[in-house]
């Protein structure tokens, strides 16, 4: 029974062909594989270990970020309006929120007049703008992006976050009253609206969770180095934003083990509990980051159905490949492409060519540009690709491979190395060995998803 679902989960789920199914049927076996990426990465991408990171970065920025957002509430005269949205958007937690804030309001005071408020100033932004990076980190590795953003990004999209996070939580608790009441005064003024005044109400009472969706959704479009698709981002939202939500109610009205905390910390209990709902809340949110990707790459994901590494020889014709379609690309003088876009129209796994992608970068290759109008990362060549021999790559990306061959000289496998090496000599020197451009384009066919 065991070895039956492990062959569906790991084979004959990927081998369905949706195209031949009912639209129905397509549709829950999509689902059905996202959820089996989302769990192998869950393990994979250490989502654990990320979000216990995130929490510890979360708790050295909690009260710098607290008082930037006052800073930037009270320059628009909406401090207190701030104070009680965070205070309802953390309820359950108001001993820890209101320590906080006086923790953020003395770091304000201190940080105004003189040489130190300039160093209090940059030590503010430096705090905040570490948890950023280190979210940017968490997420980069699950979308498979190798490199962040540059620093002057990394300045001016960070500071803008900074700046507008604070004035859209306000604007939108506001909006929420705004309609609240409208609502409520036509409804009490027009007959008509009595009968679906309910109706009415019920959709209004839904409007916070809409906010909570589309600020998941806006993170998980921004944060990464990539660009996410909107329809992606919005599922995971969806999903994340719901779990938050069931998390504060779980944590206000099922406190289990409260007493004891209270018994044996006293008025620290909220610590603990507070570090509890921030953990469960990061993982919460690198989940949601999982579902985004997965919904997004579920067809080059499908090439790699069954989690196991591609041998050498795949990732050699992998390889060859990826560095023709650049060769040729560069000669016609076409726009930069991404790892996306490769893995996309050569029917690639996309974990592998952005690994083949990387190898290259790392051999100084290619080089990483950013393409107008998104935010990927494309590759152009920083030499002849054309002229490059096929050994020669075989050597690029078997990369630390061979290395720790080598490192086995001195041991007793010296002469079996000295053979491999002669054979390496040999093979490089045969007339199969021919440059990339001499290489034949095959024809791709589009394959089922």
């Amino acid at each position: 029974m065991i070895n039956k679902i492990s062959t569906f989960i790991n084979q004959r789920i990927w081998d369905v062909r949706l195209e031949d199914r009912q639209p129905w049927v397509a549709f829950l076996v999509k689902q059905l594989r996202i959820v089996i990426i989302v769990s192998r990465n869950f393990t994979k991408d250490k989502l654990q270990v990320q979000a216990a990171g995130l929490t510890y970065y979360t708790l050295l920025s909690v009260v710098p970020l607290v008082a930037m957002a006052f800073a930037v509430a009270k320059g628009f005269g909406f401090q207190d309006n701030l104070e009680e949205e965070l205070t309802g958007l953390l309820k359950g937690h108001e001993e820890v929120v209101t320590q906080v804030m006086v923790f953020a309001t003395r770091m304000l005071d201190n940080t105004q007049g003189g040489v130190l408020a300039g160093v209090g100033v940059v030590l503010l932004l430096w705090s905040v703008m570490r948890l950023l990076m280190s979210i940017e980190l968490s997420f980069n590795a699950i979308w498979q992006v190798a490199k962040g953003r540059s620093w002057i990004r990394k300045f001016s999209e960070y500071l803008s976050i900074m700046l507008v996070a604070p004035l859209m939580i306000i604007l939108s608790s506001s909006i929420t009253v705004l309609i609240t009441s409208e609502i409520e005064s036509l409804v009490s003024t027009l007959d008509l609206l009595k009968a679906i005044g309910p109706i009415i109400f019920f959709f209004i009472r839904l409007i916070p969770y809409v906010l909570i969706w589309l600020l998941f959704t806006f993170i998980y479009m921004v944060m990464p180095n990539t660009k996410v698709h909107f329809g992606s981002a919005f599922i995971a939202g969806m999903i994340a934003g719901t779990a938050f939500q069931f998390l504060e109610w779980g944590y206000i009205y099922f406190q289990v083990g409260v007493s004891k905390y209270n018994a044996i910390y006293g008025s620290f209990a909220a610590l603990p509990l507070f570090l509890i709902w921030v953990n469960i809340s990061w993982l919460i949110t690198l989940i949601g980051a999982e579902i985004a990707y997965a919904n997004q790459y579920v067809v080059e994901i499908k090439n790699e159905r069954d989690g196991k590494q591609l041998s050498v020889i795949q990732l050699h014709v992998i390889a060859m490949m990826v560095c023709k379609r650049l060769s040729d690309n560069f000669e016609r003088g076409d726009d930069p492409e991404s790892a996306q876009m490769i893995s996309s129209d050569l029917n690639l796994p996309f974990g592998t060519t952005a690994r083949v992608l990387d190898l290259m970068s790392d051999a100084h290759l290619l080089t990483e540009v950013e393409s107008s109008g998104n935010r990927m990362n494309a590759y152009i060549p920083t030499r002849n690709l054309g002229k490059l021999k096929l050994s020669d790559l075989m050597h690029i990306i078997n990369g630390d491979n061979v290395a720790d061959l080598y490192e086995m000289v001195q041991g007793p496998f010296e002469i079996y190395v000295k053979h491999y090496e002669k054979l390496l000599e040999e093979s490089s020197s045969l007339g199969s060995n021919m440059n990339i451009s001499d290489l034949p384009w095959p024809t791709i066919e589009a394959t089922s998803t």
